[in-house]
């Protein structure tokens, strides 16, 4: 893959060099790899027992795209595998299937360049050589930005980030099905290394800040403006510039006011809450605040209002920690405790639906040591958040597009046939001349969804009479 041989490289360097070849992620997974199974044809049960290992051909990384960039206004999804392999899945008909390698073409297009991106001295040894290659193969993290319209059509960008610190702008157009062209815009330097958390905050259609951290513990951002023929990303500095070793698990940037942001960062199992003031041209940190939000490391977060934050930690709870800015600026930190709890799991992810009306919980079995290993989740829970009467109400009185609120009608689509609550709405016959599609495509989604109709207005009752008769009268006939 890098044009170095493995096999030479291994049997010359000494003992302490082979000790961080092997404990190097990107350099050493691809070798484990090659005694495993593809978990998409064999499910890999190792992680679920106490004491298996990784494998690392299954995946620790997926990013939906924007509604549309799939065939028939679908979603694709990116995902990455434990020895950071890069793929894009599609959906067709009722099956998934790969539509495109991302991590063949990366390669073949830094390979085509002789490598040129691999900054090295002329006297580099094959060991430097064989880590550079690798660290610029590998896909850290990866986002995707909205939809855009442009003098090329509509299309979205995924931007890719590799363990060398390098932003790959890459196009892909609406209703991708595999076949067609994706274009690599720009890549960028970022001058952080081995990536482990990114965060993408919009100021406009095409531009917004990309925060990214590490897992050295560095926190950078930047400014982001992009097109269809190139992309600019300015180095805003460092919001957190010590090595300290913290790894960066989660990132979220939110505004605050007119100039000041509030940036969250998770530091294995620290909160560090920062009042940034954040311009097109500079970024500084104002204030800042942490707590200790558990014994094991953060697995995810998620914010609500921008000032209630909720973290699942691996200890098995998932904590609520209110954010509270004062008139100076300055940040005070309030612990909630636990809203949820799990004796004998781990939570090793916290993920939402758009809405937040879902929320999914990964979790896997918890163990002795289990801090040492990097296991797969075994199970998916979903929780609804709120009452089905204010989510319906929400779905009754929203102006955006039904697709924009699917997850609030799926979740009241499961609470109704789980709970047996049936959504009530008041639409008068001679009123239905009057309402907005929308309104009707509303009621008429509810009246689906519910398990009984009353029918109170006589116009409609009596055209309801008619129907059925006709109804009848056609299966007489057949």
């Amino acid at each position: 893959m890098t044009g170095i041989d493995i096999k030479n490289l291994v049997e010359d360097v000494d003992i302490p060099m082979g000790h961080k070849l092997m404990l190097d992620g990107p350099l050493s997974s691809s070798r484990r790899s090659l005694s495993e199974r593809d978990p998409r044809n064999v499910r890999n049960t190792s992680p679920a027992m106490p004491g298996g290992d990784t494998n690392h051909l299954g995946y620790r990384r997926g990013a939906w795209s924007p509604f549309g960039v799939g065939k028939e206004g679908r979603c694709i999804l990116t995902l990455a595998t434990h020895d950071h392999r890069v793929i894009i899945v599609g959906r067709e008909g009722r099956k998934w299937k790969t539509l495109w390698d991302l991590s063949a073409r990366w390669h073949q297009h830094v390979s085509a360049g002789s490598w040129a991106m691999v900054a090295l001295p002329h006297n580099a040894t094959q060991h430097q050589k064989f880590t550079a290659r690798m660290h610029l193969l590998t896909v850290s993290e990866f986002l995707w930005m909205p939809v855009q319209s442009d003098a090329l059509g509509r299309s979205s960008v995924l931007i890719t980030l590799t363990a060398s610190g390098h932003a790959v702008y890459w196009r892909f157009p609406t209703n991708f099905s595999g076949s067609e062209n994706v274009k690599i815009v720009a890549v960028r330097e970022t001058g952080v290394t081995l990536i482990s958390a990114v965060h993408w905050c919009a100021v406009g259609d095409s531009e917004g800040y990309l925060i990214v951290g590490s897992s050295i513990g560095q926190v950078k951002g930047f400014y982001c403006k992009l097109n269809h023929e190139n992309v600019t990303l300015k180095d805003l500095g460092y919001a957190f510039e010590s090595k300290d070793g913290l790894r960066v698990n989660q990132i979220h940037l939110g505004l605050l006011n007119d100039d000041r942001h509030l940036l969250l960062v998770s530091k294995h199992n620290i909160l560090v809450a920062m009042n940034v003031a954040l311009t097109p041209n500079s970024l500084e940190v104002k204030h800042s605040s942490h707590v200790h939000a558990g014994k094991l490391a953060v697995s995810g977060l998620v914010v609500m209002g921008e000032t209630n934050v909720y973290l699942s930690i691996k200890d098995g709870t998932i904590q609520h920690i209110s954010v509270n800015v004062l008139d100076t600026g300055e940040l005070t930190l309030k612990e909630h405790g636990s809203v949820f709890r799990s004796e004998g799991v781990s939570y090793t992810g916290l993920t939402t639906s758009p809405n937040k009306a879902l929320w999914g919980c990964l979790e896997s079995v918890s163990v002795a040591y289990d801090h040492l290993v990097m296991r797969e989740p075994t199970q998916i829970t979903l929780y609804q958040m709120g009452r089905s009467s204010d989510i319906m109400q929400h779905i009754v009185e929203s102006s955006a597009p039904l697709h924009r609120n699917v997850d609030l009608m799926e979740s009241l689509r499961i609470a109704i046939h789980k709970d047996g609550v049936t959504p009530v709405i008041h639409v008068q016959a001679d009123e239905i001349p009057t309402l907005s599609l929308q309104s009707i495509k509303v009621s008429y989604w509810l009246a689906k969804m519910s398990r009984k109709i009353w029918v109170t207005d006589r116009a409609t009752h009596e055209i309801l009479v008619r129907g059925a008769a006709m109804l009848l009268f056609w299966s007489d006939g057949i």
